[in-house]
């Protein structure tokens, strides 16, 4: 557990040798105070946590024991039988169920593990406030505009006077997002080696990877390879195959008895949380898409937070449901709209019928089978409100897909602009955004949401098999990644290799690498070195001095114009979070251009009189080679910039260009032009 010594909490300049004996834990509170906003937030919001989880398991509890089901159901017909209806049972509680019995044994203990867990973090809360308020001059109500890496800048100031670290003088970005995502970046890695078989099952769009098997991911293996300190990997564990595949199979078995109070919690919690939301708007929420676990997977990123990749996948959300709209269904549309022809006219007959008599929605009952002719038993059936309230969930749901008619085709744009924020675009993906195969693939990663909860429902029975049958087959692999995969920094463990930004080890020149690295080595699709470009983009001051030659020498340059921590992200022409094609080009050389070339005024007024003419225009002196002269030479690394803006990803089309197609799409604006649109010219790219 952290300790801190209370000297360092103090406002004194002198330095202190006073080391904290957890680093990572105290630089995941660190960020998770400043990713909850605070003490009060991080307060409110364990409170809130824990009322709704008791919440939960009380109703729960009385849903299934305590309520006469028999009597609202079957008794209660009319105003006067329902008046002498109990709501709650007089034998309740008396014989319960066993499967009860055992629900609220296992979640009542849940609860007050967490209630537990809320005391004993209180004290150490405080010390990050004090923390915060003391040595890094940020108080709460800063921190709602305060950006992550102000607080590393300062933290890295601190440790020049305060000694965090004793075994390192110098602390950096770099240093702090490797002890915080130590595991998640080894997680990151072997998604991306494809080593876990989450892949969704062909055919199905049915994705294995849930929360049940990822917290047993997590227990199993990224916890269990390290030792006490938390950032030493075992070597007995890199060593016993046996071992990790009696945890995994135990950890299956577990989860596999666990399975029906899991399932039987998520419906329940799931139905109390969008309930009104899904009554209220059933297209806006169970019908809605989004990202599945798998997916989040595949396109976090080494040393990425999660507050700026969460970022990155909300601005994705529009451009990707206007790719998946970009395919639709003819046939389930034509049904849709017949569908919404006939329960629209219904319910606007209902809604008539309540304008002349209100009274008839109440009162009135109609029985399914009277529908079909049938003779009904008196006071049997549903009222016409009953009625009105089914016809207005199907007339939503049905509008749901019904698509917008003569909607324009730009799926290959649309798709573009979604991996600018992605930063996910596989080399299949490239130029095929059109096909119904890249559809499918997209679509397996971007679901409904009430796909996702049925697939973290199914979880509990796919994730015992995943855990028993197909990872202790891999457990050799797995042993082995981490054993070629792992690398020692001095003063921060342990770590994950492609975390390092090894370009010699792991680059790839396809992706702007000065060196490639041995092809098992690489990432697939560029990861490294995107991670590498974001991470510096979120991070402008981060230098590297004992590793910068590792670094492209064109990311060095394009870094060394910068006269501030700040001005990278204002300077740059465009940036990893607004496109994958990273221009590496600052805006010195731009100011060095326009001191050359004269201002407009200038051209526009005439030549003192007895000026000598101007000499002949010649190769070397076009205006466009003058123009150039200022610029930096045409260097190596100026041509390994532009390859790695061309192959970072192909051609993406602008923003402009992107809103274009979402209007369009939508029936808000004209069609833009498909092909001169299509591809930015050479100048914007």
């Amino acid at each position: 557990e952290m300790e801190m010594n209370p000297a360092l909490l103090q406002g004194s300049h002198r330095e202190q040798w006073e080391a904290i004996s957890d680093l990572d834990s105290f630089f995941k509170r660190v960020y998770n105070y400043f990713d909850e906003r605070g003490l009060r937030c991080i307060l409110a919001g364990r409170l809130i946590s824990l009322g709704m989880l008791a919440f939960t398991i009380a109703l729960s509890a009385y849903l299934a024991e305590a309520v006469n089901w028999d009597g609202l159901v079957n008794e209660c017909v009319d105003e006067s039988t329902c008046a002498g209806v109990k709501l709650l049972r007089d034998d309740s509680f008396r014989s319960p169920s066993p499967f009860l019995v055992l629900f609220l044994l296992v979640f009542s203990v849940y609860w007050l593990w967490m209630l537990l867990h809320f005391f004993w973090d209180l004290r150490a809360l405080l010390e990050i406030r004090s923390f915060y308020r003391h040595k890094l001059n940020i108080d709460d109500s800063e921190l709602l505009v305060v950006s992550w890496d102000t607080v590393v800048q300062r933290v890295v100031e601190l440790q020049a006077t305060a000694r965090l670290c004793i075994v390192k003088d110098q602390l950096t970005a770099h240093d702090i997002a490797n002890r915080i995502l130590r595991k998640e970046n080894f997680m990151v890695a072997l998604v991306n080696q494809k080593l876990l078989p989450i892949e969704p099952l062909p055919g199905l769009r049915l994705s294995v990877m849930t929360k049940t098997l990822e917290w047993a991911l997590e227990v199993c293996l990224l916890d269990a390879m390290f030792d006490g300190s938390g950032f030493r990997i075992r070597p007995s564990f890199t060593q016993d195959v046996r071992g990790l595949q009696r945890r995994l199979f135990a950890c299956g078995a577990l989860t596999l008895l666990l399975s029906p109070f899991i399932a039987a919690f998520m419906l329940l919690f799931f139905f109390l949380k969008h309930a009104e939301e899904f009554h209220r708007r059933p297209a806006a929420s169970a019908f809605s898409r989004d990202y599945s676990l798998h997916a989040r997977w595949c396109m976090r990123e080494f040393n990425e937070l999660p507050h700026l990749f969460e970022a990155r996948v909300l601005a994705s959300a529009a451009d990707a449901s206007a790719y998946v709209r970009q395919f639709p269904t003819p046939l389930l549309t034509l049904v849709a709209r017949f569908v919404t022809f006939i329960v629209g006219s219904l319910a606007a007959v209902l809604i008539g019928l309540s304008l002349v008599n209100e009274s008839v929605l109440v009162f009135y009952r109609i029985s399914p089978d009277a529908l079909f002719g049938e003779a009904a038993a008196p006071r049997q059936g549903f009222n016409l409100l009953w009625w009105l309230a089914v016809s207005s969930t199907i007339l939503a749901i049905s509008r749901a897909f019904s698509d917008p008619p003569n909607a324009p085709l730009h799926p290959e744009a649309l798709l573009q602009s979604v991996a600018r924020h992605t930063h996910y675009r596989p080399a299949r993906w490239r130029g095929k955004g059109h096909t119904r195969a890249v559809y499918d693939e997209f679509v397996c990663l971007y679901q409904y949401r009430v796909w996702l909860l049925l697939q973290e429902i199914l979880g509990c029975l796919t994730a015992p098999l995943v855990l028993c049958l197909a990872l202790p087959a891999r457990a050799e692999e797995l042993l082995e990644f981490v054993r070629a995969f792992t690398v020692h920094v001095d003063g921060v463990g342990h770590v994950c290799g492609f975390a390092l930004f090894d370009f010699e080890r792991h680059g790839d020149t396809r992706y702007g690498a000065p060196v490639a690295g041995a092809p098992a080595h690489r990432s697939r699709d560029g990861k490294m070195e995107k991670s590498y470009l974001n991470f510096k983009l979120h991070h402008p001051s981060w230098r590297r001095g004992d590793g910068e030659a590792r670094l492209p020498r064109c990311l060095q340059h394009s870094t060394s114009h910068q006269s501030s921590p700040g001005a990278t992200r204002a300077k740059c022409s465009s940036t990893v979070s607004r496109a994958p094609a990273v221009s590496l080009r600052c805006s010195s050389w731009r100011q060095q251009r326009q001191a050359a070339r004269p201002t407009s005024s200038q051209r526009r007024s005439s030549p003192p009189p007895n000026s000598p003419p101007p000499p002949a225009r010649t190769r070397a002196t076009s205006p466009r080679r003058l123009r150039t002269a200022t610029s930096p030479p045409r260097s190596g690394a100026r041509r390994r910039a532009g390859q790695l803006v061309r192959r970072l990803a192909p051609p993406l089309t602008t923003s402009r260009w992107a809103r274009a197609c979402r209007r369009s799409s939508r029936g808000w604006g004209p069609r833009p032009r498909p092909l001169s649109c299509a591809r930015p010219s050479a100048r914007a790219a």
